[in-house]
């Protein structure tokens, strides 16, 4: 055999056990490592559950409030508290709470005053306590008694905020309180009186408002592309609001 072929074959097997070498480097570094199932959570068995669908949650250091469609909290042994479309339960046992309001259709978002003392909702409802509340209503933070705050929305309310003494409502109605205010508003946080320095108004719906930290603006998003007359497409589903 000549040297050049012992060379050659030489030079084949040091690059063949190289291969061999790089081939198991890159396995060892680049491979990800094999999937590893996540550790399940604890539930807390002693929650009271609802018998429906849970839209929205807000919670506080004495309460959870609940609120969606369903129509009753039920218990860890099944017992049942009729509640309709909101509810509260403690945050400490997770029983339900003597806080009933009780709507006659879906509530698509709650909010709650700075003070802690009232709930603000939004919904499809008419009626709320057995009493009118067209979309918008408040409610008495323990008791879930109704009180005076009527903004009345011509449709549906999906969005809400409280800040100060105002609050902001955003959805699909183009009327608050009879007066023309497409899909966006401010009103009195007290009565339900629409604040007619806040003019701002979206080409589509709102679906979802929360103030900054600093409590200097509102932020809004939804399916808008234009706020109050803004060139078509430069809001793109989310604008800051002062």
């Amino acid at each position: 055999m000549s040297r050049a072929v012992v060379l050659q074959r030489a030079w084949m097997r040091t690059g063949i056990v190289f291969a061999a070498f790089a081939a198991l480097f890159v396995g060892l570094v680049v491979a990800p490592p094999p999937a590893r199932a996540l550790a399940p959570t604890t539930f807390d068995a002693s929650m009271w559950q609802v018998d429906g669908r849970v839209r929205a949650i807000v919670e506080t250091p004495n309460a959870i409030y609940l609120a969606g469609k369903f129509n009753n909290l039920i218990g860890p042994g099944g017992q049942r508290a009729a509640r309709t479309n909101l509810a509260a339960i403690s945050p400490t046992t997770g029983a339900a709470l003597p806080f009933v309001a009780n709507v006659n259709k879906q509530v698509w978002n709650i909010a709650l005053s700075p003070d802690g003392s009232t709930i603000y909702a939004v919904g499809d409802f008419t009626r709320a306590n057995n009493v009118t509340r067209d979309r918008a209503a408040a409610f008495d933070a323990t008791t879930g008694a109704i009180k005076a705050w009527n903004p009345r929305l011509d449709q549906s309310g999906f969005g809400v905020a409280a800040l100060g003494n105002r609050v902001y409502l955003g959805g699909d109605f183009l009327t608050v309180g009879g007066q023309s205010h497409a899909r966006l508003a401010a009103v009195d946080a007290t009565s339900g009186a629409l604040v007619t320095g806040f003019t701002a108004t979206a080409n589509d719906s709102v679906e979802t408002i929360t103030p900054t930290p600093d409590g200097s603006k509102v932020m809004v998003g939804g399916l808008f592309t234009s706020i109050s007359g803004s060139p078509n497409s430069t809001q793109r589903k989310m604008a800051a609001l002062d």
